[in-house]
């Protein structure tokens, strides 16, 4: 299953003083990540073709230079395909219940970066860029409120960017089946617990989303284990978890030792509409999960 690496597509429209130097430096970013996940794959709605940040040079002229060649074909091997293909994709990672704002990214690419998990890469054309994480705004109804909420975007715009964002988090081993995932949750997860009503969901999970799930099992994994339950009633989500809108909640009551309990708290991964639903415990220091499935 690739993992996508958004292009914000508005840094492309944008100058640059040294274009050379900046379209060697958006070549060398993919390559680093790719170098470091060969599943990677860049969504990109704007033809790289007809990228120019200078009157001067374009990016595909650059690329016929002798000496970027060989950059220029590693970073059209890593498309995911032509625009049409990447507006596609992108499509299916946009959350249409959310609204994403970002400062200099247009909204449907905010909206499926922060919605999906998926890393955001721009040309290094304005000083604004120059972030390893972009902050961003989203905001949607739950219940009859509309709630905004704010969080990190993972951003790549250079090489050394690149390599810091991709430094955080180790390699997630990734089980051959939805079968292993089960057997093995305890080695994998030891900061999640799972009701024995969740058995089928994961023993019959897709193939295509055996790698999302697992990374998304993996982040919440990561930052329950990190939590401080002294100081606050819940980890320090690295990707947007939610609530149930109260009209839903009465779908995500499950029985839980002797007693029914709420699990509306959900994390999102794709392709399509994929939710982790579950509770937080904190006098265990865990997360607790029902339902892993599509959105209800």
């Amino acid at each position: 299953m690739a993992s996508w690496v958004l292009l914000n597509e508005l840094s492309a429209e944008l100058g640059s003083d040294d274009p050379a130097g900046t379209y060697r430096m958006f070549a060398d970013t993919i390559s680093t990540i790719k170098r470091q996940n060969a599943v990677s794959l860049l969504v990109s709605t704007a033809s790289l073709h007809g990228v120019s940040l200078s009157q001067a040079m374009s990016l595909h002229e650059w690329g016929g230079q002798g000496a970027n060649r060989d950059r220029w074909l590693l970073l059209l091997a890593a498309l995911a395909g032509p625009p049409a293909r990447c507006w596609d994709i992108r499509e299916s990672l946009i959350d249409s219940d959310a609204e994403v704002s970002i400062a200099g990214v247009s909204p449907d690419t905010s909206n499926a970066a922060v919605c999906s998990g998926s890393l955001l890469a721009s040309f290094d054309s304005d000083p604004s860029l120059r972030l390893d994480d972009l902050q961003a705004t989203v905001t949607r109804f739950v219940g009859d409120d509309l709630v905004a909420t704010e969080v990190l975007q993972p951003h790549a715009w250079c090489v050394d960017g690149a390599r810091r964002i991709l430094g955080r988090q180790p390699e997630v081993e990734v089980p051959s089946s939805g079968e292993e995932l089960w057997n093995r949750r305890e080695e994998l997860f030891p900061h999640l617990e799972f009701l024995a009503v969740a058995r089928s969901e994961v023993v019959g999970i897709p193939e295509s989303w055996l790698r999302p799930l697992t990374h998304r099992l993996a982040e919440l994994n990561r930052v329950t284990g990190a939590w401080d339950r002294l100081s606050s009633p819940t980890p320090t989500w690295e990707s947007q978890v939610t609530g149930e809108s109260a009209s839903r909640r009465a779908q995500f009551w499950f029985d839980d030792g002797s007693e029914q309990h709420l699990f509306e708290m959900h994390a999102r991964f794709t392709p399509g509409y994929g939710r982790v639903y579950f509770r937080v415990v904190r006098e265990r220091g865990v997360l607790r999960i029902a339902h892993i499935g599509e959105h209800r």
